[in-house]
């Protein structure tokens, strides 16, 4: 099973869930593709690279700003490198959930877990485990819970104790992506509310490195949480799915590595190529 989803995850199960069930569940890691023709860098790494590089400018760590970030936004970035040092913007926070939206660790968490069998008796608790591990401390019996809902988010920041913006850096193209963009706003306003409490307005916005473009939408606290029941449904529907049966079409499969063709890992059967 896949026990956590992201908007990501969420995305390639909605493409093939056979697909998401070897990236996620099976850690099957995809074979090396060949760049685009003219291309020096995939464009998932080049994305990391420049994330990478305003993430490293705002707090301080690094002096310089990558090339595709200055052409349009080094202005916006460098505010968020002086705020930062003011203590009013968060970086790439890595925020999880648990199945009820509590706020719980990134990888998740030890929980009591009463009349349960134990495997083995500790002194302590390990760091980190999985979700079949049972162990007793003491009294305690204690099972493994993993994070629900995990989100990484590039920039927050705290205008006052009611009113934040968080921003998502995205190094692709806007046109064609417009509806999966904006989910992703609705996802992260909706945790930043359940987050923080005291909040009542949130603005959310992606900024398009390369297009020099801004979008923006605002809610209100009663407007965010709204968008709780759907996420919730979305999220179910993940991580209780035991039906991982492939979804051949030629669109997902000419982004995927997993199907019967030179190149790919064999471990689909079905997969389609144009």
């Amino acid at each position: 099973m896949i026990h956590s989803w992201s908007h990501s995850r969420a995305l390639d199960f909605q493409k093939c869930k056979f697909m998401a069930w070897l990236k996620y569940d099976q850690k099957i890691p995809e074979p090396p593709r060949p760049l685009p023709p003219g291309k020096t860098e995939h464009a998932n790494d080049r994305g990391t690279r420049i994330h990478t590089s305003c993430e490293e400018f705002i707090i301080g760590k690094s002096k310089t700003l990558c090339a595709e970030a200055c052409r349009h936004f080094e202005a916006q970035i460098t505010l968020l490198r002086v705020l930062f040092a003011e203590k009013k913007v968060s970086v790439e926070g890595e925020w999880a959930v648990n199945r009820d939206w509590d706020t719980v660790p990134w990888n998740g968490r030890w929980v009591e877990a009463p009349g349960a069998k134990p495997q083995k008796t500790l002194k302590k608790l390990p760091d980190y485990g999985s979700v079949t591990d049972v162990f007793k401390v003491g009294t305690k019996v204690y099972t493994w819970e993993p994070s629900w809902l995990r989100l990484k988010l590039d920039a927050i920041v705290f205008h006052s104790d009611t009113h934040a913006t968080v921003i998502d850096f995205k190094s692709g193209k806007k046109f064609g992506n417009e509806i999966k963009h904006g989910e992703q706003l609705q996802l992260y306003q909706l945790v930043s509310f359940l987050r923080f409490p005291k909040l009542e307005r949130v603005d959310a916005e992606l900024w398009y490195i390369d297009q020099n473009e801004v979008t923006k939408v605002s809610f209100t606290r009663a407007q965010g949480l709204k968008f709780k029941p759907n996420f919730n449904r979305v999220g179910n529907e993940i991580t209780s799915c035991t039906d991982f049966t492939p979804r051949p079409n030629f669109f997902s499969c000419q982004f995927c590595g997993s199907g019967p063709w030179e190149g790919g890992t064999g471990h689909c059967k079905v997969g389609v190529k144009r």
